[in-house]
């Protein structure tokens, strides 16, 4: 539907081995589990524009339920929200409501004001292990063929606001911020100092061999033997944990324990 630019080099997503998706009309027909449910309850409150979305679809993934609202099926505006189903955390937040170009970004104190006070909303005790880091100029790219033929493709500088965190268990976050302080995005994003320095040094290698993949963003993937699903099937529990690095050019494999190309 979509694809947007980034200057951030990685960006870091749920595992997506497999996926059910179940498409609901009735936006309350989909019994979601209790800690989603008050996830997803809470971004409504947060965003009250998206409640207006009528059509609803989930997709479970191992472990992630991925919500998609859109006021028109396959059509902007729309908003995705994915929720870790065992602890409730939000993975990632995107909103897409301005669809038109633009080259006036907010302000870096607006974007700052903005992403800090949706973050405090949105992860409550858990933002205190944050801390402000820096406030990058970035731009988001629209596209979308609309059912009756029309087409939207529109570029939209904003405002990337980079909160980091010393915990080496949790990732840093991301908050995009798009004109007058609305709010694009929600991601965890990953640095260098989060990333097995054997993956970094693969894909530099790589990188200086090929500088044309240097372009992202990457969606960075982590395909876990020990995850339960995954560890059921018996040909896969011998397997390696595998890195994956994906983007619009390129796909990446390497292994998490060695740092070798698998792919």
């Amino acid at each position: 539907m979509k694809k947007m630019s980034s200057a951030l080099a990685v960006l870091i997503a749920a595992t997506l081995m497999s996926s059910t998706p179940i498409w609901a009309k009735d936006k309350d027909s989909v019994e979601l589990p209790n800690r989603v449910k008050e996830a997803y309850e809470e971004v409504l409150e947060l965003v009250p524009e998206i409640q207006k979305y009528e059509n609803r679809e989930v997709e479970v993934y191992d472990g992630i339920y991925t919500i998609t609202l859109e006021k028109k099926k396959r059509e902007y505006p729309s908003a995705t929200i994915e929720i870790n189903e065992k602890t409730g955390d939000i993975v990632y937040f995107e909103h897409i409501s301005n669809l038109e170009e633009s080259s006036n970004p907010p302000s870096d104190e607006l974007a700052k004001e903005k992403a800090t006070e949706f973050l405090k909303e949105l992860l409550d005790d858990k933002f205190d292990q944050y801390k402000f880091d820096s406030i990058k100029e970035d731009a988001i790219h629209i596209r979308n063929d609309n059912e009756d033929g029309s087409q939207i493709d529109a570029e939209r500088d904003v405002k990337r606001v980079l909160f980091t965190t010393e915990n080496k268990n949790v990732l840093n976050i991301g908050v995009v911020v798009d004109t007058e302080g609305t709010i694009h995005s929600v991601l965890p994003f990953l640095t260098e100092e989060k990333l097995d320095q054997k993956i970094r040094k693969s894909v530099d290698r790589l990188f200086e061999a090929i500088p044309e993949l240097k372009e992202g963003p990457y969606r960075v993937m982590r395909r876990d033997r020990n995850y339960e699903n995954w560890s059921k099937i018996p040909e896969h529990s011998i397997m390696r944990e595998q890195i994956f690095f994906s983007s619009d050019n390129a796909d990446i494999v390497i292994d998490n324990i060695t740092g070798e190309f698998n792919h």
